[in-house]
């Protein structure tokens, strides 16, 4: 009888720093500037003669549309009536992030470390391990993300939930699910236990605390001081 085929996983070990991109991984609550930063992160690299490419979670493939739509307040149910269900399953939707990030990986950004590009994504793992462990088992959902590859520096931007509430007010018509105080309170503090159980397994992360009023240049400083000592790819031909 002939064997099923065997399916290697694509998310096996990367290759050392100097055989390929780096990813860098740009995380926060909502509200503390993370496009903003990943951006100018991407532009800094790109003038010193990098190969440079900047992406985001969740994407704005199948799994992340309906990410963005649970998020918004969009997928689900009405709240009242017989059966009703108020929104998206917290489970199914931890679910959906790591579908979401394992579409990111294959599709689009292992590619490209494997041809030397560093990636620099707003979002990644840290967040997922924080929003998540709100709402199901952090144990868990980790155990569900164990595949994927750590990022080689996470840069933690940490801004206290209430500015990052008196951003969003500003910048938005409508808060999205987690928005809050108290909301984000509790994920931070969530933020906080994730950063000490990756760093015990060797994961380097840059926890930029203080910043709250710190303008987008003085912040982009800090983050740019983070990334300075990496060892990045010497820099070719696109």
């Amino acid at each position: 009888m002939s064997q099923p085929p065997s399916h290697r996983s694509p998310w096996e070990p990367l290759p050392p720093p100097a055989k390929r991109g780096l990813l860098i991984a740009v995380d926060g609550l909502d509200g503390t500037g993370l496009s903003t930063q990943a951006s100018r992160l991407c532009a800094w690299l790109a003038k010193g003669g990098r190969r440079v490419h900047g992406t985001k979670e969740p994407t704005s493939g199948p799994a992340g549309a309906m990410i963005r739509l649970a998020l918004a307040k969009r997928l689900g149910g009405r709240a009242d009536g017989p059966g009703a269900r108020p929104g998206l399953d917290e489970t199914a939707l931890a679910l959906l992030f790591a579908a979401d990030r394992a579409d990111h990986l294959s599709g689009e950004v292992l590619p490209l470390l494997k041809q030397g590009v560093t990636v620099v994504t707003d979002r990644y793992l840290l967040s997922s391990f924080a929003y998540q462990a709100v709402h199901v088992d952090a144990d868990w959902f980790e155990r569900v993300n164990a595949p994927f590859p750590p990022p080689d520096l996470t840069v933690y931007l940490d801004v206290s939930p209430a500015e990052c509430m008196r951003r969003i007010a500003g910048s938005r018509w409508q808060t999205e699910k987690n928005e809050g105080v108290a909301e984000l309170t509790r994920i931070r503090e969530q933020f906080h236990r994730a950063v000490d159980r990756v760093r015990a397994r060797g994961w380097r992360v840059e926890h930029l605390e203080g910043i709250d009023g710190d303008d987008a240049d003085a912040v982009h400083r800090r983050v740019v001081k983070a990334v300075e000592g990496l060892p990045f790819p010497r820099a070719g031909p696109a």
